[in-house]
């Protein structure tokens, strides 16, 4: 108690603990302030500890929360929140093979396991998407390449070519939990995604093109009505969670123009189409009006029908476009209730400059922000874009500085939601970031079933981090894309190239997949034997 009395004359025990400092941290600058209490004084010290302790707290990492225990356990601190042994319980339970598979059968697993595996390997992440495009002009591999790439990948990364078909992949992702005496289902969200966007950088607009547009925008409409009657029957079964829609801008206008677009605003440094749209021709402005239109009918389907829409981020040479038209979406939006979604790449080094501006917006505005906080998908695209234009590359320099931008991001956002400025998905497939951002709701008081934060991981891949936080009581969801087989091949690339990538997360899984086959195998053999 001597040794640690001048962090306790600082601060008292409740409030120490809810630093969430590694213990060692902690010793270490309480050794130092007691070293100085002769020459500087007993006031001093505790003031000098007190600030240290505040420097300490931005460095929590995923061992904060049993870090705390440990605290409470060892000097006998009696009033420790429930809550943060649940955190504890949860961050065990990412690693619990059976909460992330156990409801799969036999062939699922062992499916899922095998696309994982053949995911994993360069030489098919590399090239596999070339020999594909290859094997499709060629009518007679056509038919084999599309029926592997269907019973693979698709069936494993896309949750069907129609809504109809996503229902057999969300039945996969829900959960029962047998060990309580009433069997309680805990439900993942969905976010419906059409998976069709265009990366077609031609310079001319034609018939056809707008015929495809408007199509896009229809089909975005249909599954925002079906999004709304999932919720529907979701609320009869006691659950008030909302499904969610999805929407990229690259599905409702040409690569082209988004991008002469995105240059005009990225020169301007605003998020106000006004300005950028006088610097068009007369056709191009035309073409503009129809995209703003069409986003506009999606956006007010989603009003309507009460369903948050999620703008998704893209490439860079297209995203000044997107932040500026989701920005104008923001007035469909109240000061209490969000329902358009702008996205936020953090793996680039101006995604905080992007986030705030952002948020200034809508600030301006008199509307809640909503913010979706992605690491970002387009990696390897955007170095070698930047690598051939002969520019500074936009990305991050190291995966460290991506995480420590991301967790950043998370912990701005968790201090707005509680200030009831922000609703927030943060999307990530990262364990230690998952904690941290469960520590800090915990410190800013809020409850895991705040509607204002969802997780999210994407169909196929994190399903021990979904179905954990969902047993917790977070709001969890899954991005369940769905569409035909060759609108979803660039969504299936970028899959592809996450598994391989430093930013993917699919070693996890394959581990826990090898884990819940040997503990199925082990359990089979022990039945056998009795």
């Amino acid at each position: 108690v001597c040794r640690f009395w001048c962090v306790w004359s600082a601060v008292d025990a409740e409030c120490a603990l809810m630093c969430v400092v590694r213990m060692r941290a902690l010793e270490k600058l309480v050794k130092g302030s007691m070293r100085a209490l002769p020459q500087l004084g007993q006031a001093r010290a505790c003031e000098r500890a007190s600030l240290a302790l505040h420097a300490v707290r931005a460095s929590v990492n995923s061992a904060a929360c049993t870090d705390k225990i440990a605290l409470s356990t060892k000097f006998n601190v009696k009033n420790v929140d429930s809550d943060m042994r649940s955190t504890r319980a949860v961050c065990r339970d990412f690693e619990n093979s059976e909460i992330a598979y156990g409801q799969l059968t036999e062939w699922q697993l062992l499916h899922s396991f095998a696309v994982v595996y053949i995911a994993q390997i360069p030489l098919i992440s590399r090239h596999g998407p070339k020999v594909y495009s290859v094997a499709r002009t060629i009518p007679v591999m056509r038919t084999i390449a599309d029926y592997l790439v269907r019973n693979l990948f698709f069936a494993h990364f896309v949750g069907g070519e129609d809504l109809l078909s996503t229902q057999r992949r969300l039945a996969q992702i829900d959960m029962t939990d047998s060990g309580t005496v009433a069997r309680q289902t805990y439900r993942v969200i969905p976010i419906f995604d059409y998976a069709a966007e265009s990366t077609d950088t031609g310079g001319n607009t034609s018939k056809l093109t707008e015929k495809r547009f408007d199509l896009t925008a229809q089909t975005l409409i249909k599954t925002i009505v079906h999004a709304a009657s999932q919720r529907t029957r979701d609320v009869e079964q006691n659950s008030a969670r909302a499904c969610y829609a999805c929407v990229k801008i690259s599905g409702l206008g040409r690569f082209a123009l988004l991008e002469k677009l995105g240059r005009v605003l990225e020169c301007e440094k605003s998020l106000r189409i006004e300005k950028a749209r006088s610097l068009l021709i007369a056709e191009e402005q035309s073409e503009l009006d129809r995209i703003i239109q069409r986003l506009n009918n999606i956006c007010e389907a989603a009003r309507t029908y009460d369903v948050p829409l999620l703008i998704d981020a893209e490439h860079l040479q297209i995203q000044g476009a997107i932040d500026t038209l989701a920005a104008s979406m923001f007035r469909f939006n109240t000061s209490d209730t969000v329902t358009v979604f702008a996205t936020v790449q953090m793996y680039l080094k101006s995604g905080a400059e992007r986030f705030e501006a952002l948020l200034a917006h809508a600030r301006h505005a008199g509307v809640k922000s909503g913010i979706k906080l992605v690491r970002g998908a387009y990696l390897n695209h955007e170095r070698t874009q930047a690598m051939r234009l002969g520019l500074a590359c936009p990305v991050h320099d190291s995966i460290d500085d991506t995480h420590r931008s991301f967790d950043r991001s998370v912990q701005r956002a968790i201090e707005l939601v509680r200030d009831g400025q922000l609703a927030v998905v943060i999307a990530t497939h990262n364990a230690d970031s998952i904690a941290k951002a469960v520590a800090a709701m915990e410190i800013a008081k809020l409850s895991p079933n705040h509607t204002d934060i969802v997780f999210a991981q994407l169909l196929g891949m994190a399903d021990c981090l979904t179905r954990s936080l969902a047993m917790a009581g977070f709001h969890s969801a899954k991005y369940v894309p769905f569409g035909p087989l060759y609108d979803a091949m660039p969504y299936l690339m970028r899959r592809l190239e996450e598994n391989t990538d430093i930013l993917g997360g699919c070693r996890r899984d394959l581990v826990l997949l090898k884990s819940e086959l040997k503990r199925r195998t082990l359990l089979a053999v022990s039945l056998q034997q009795r």
